[in-house]
């Protein structure tokens, strides 16, 4: 870790979590708080923001819908990205706020997961995510009201999802990005040695 001028660069010189590296993305985009509620795989991001409760504070709420509106709110006020985070389907409750941020181009992220538990799935197909036969599709349904929707499959790609998300929900007309987590991205862990090559 080194301080420039006030700001912290993480440099990957050793290997660590993915939720880990995902925390630190967050962390140097200057994202003060995380909205929602812990479930599926995103708890292995919620579990590493405990280490980084000084700069990141999460706020749990009682539905995913309140923290996306909190989530709008504070992407409208600060101009940088509010962020809402929790479980596959149930953070399609979040449209509500996602749909302002859209509308109102305020910048956010919706982070979340596929609850596809690869590679064989203990859930019922519709929960899966994943548009095959009987299961609701993710993509599509997140892409409705989000400027972008990332799918990452692996971890380099996870935290990589993770940075270009914050880049698009802010550049341009900035807007809600999503990214959607699969089991595996969420498992083992990034480093130096990581490809693609994380910045």
């Amino acid at each position: 870790m080194t301080v420039n001028e006030g700001h912290v660069d993480y440099l990957l010189d050793e290997d660590v979590s993915v939720p880990e590296a995902i925390c630190r993305v967050l962390e140097e985009a200057g994202i003060e708080f995380v909205f929602g509620m812990p479930g599926g795989n995103t708890v292995g991001i919620y579990k590493a923001l405990y280490d980084h409760r000084e700069t990141i504070r999460v706020v749990q709420t009682r539905e995913e819908g309140l923290g996306s509106i909190m989530a709008e709110v504070y992407g409208r006020l600060t101009g940088r990205p509010g962020v809402v985070m929790g479980q596959g389907a149930f953070v399609l409750a979040a449209s509500t706020g996602a749909l302002e941020a859209h509308l109102g181009s305020s910048p956010m992220l919706l982070l979340t997961e596929l609850t596809d538990a690869a590679p064989f799935t203990h859930l019922a197909p519709t929960q899966s995510g994943s548009g095959e036969y009987g299961a609701y599709d993710a993509k599509a349904s997140f892409g409705g009201f989000s400027k972008r929707v990332f799918q990452p499959v692996g971890g380099a790609e996870a935290v990589g999802s993770t940075q270009l998300a914050i880049k698009h929900a802010m550049t341009g007309d900035p807007g809600p990005v999503t990214v959607l987590y699969h089991s595996r991205a969420l498992a083992g862990t990034v480093g130096p040695s990581s490809r693609p090559r994380l910045y």
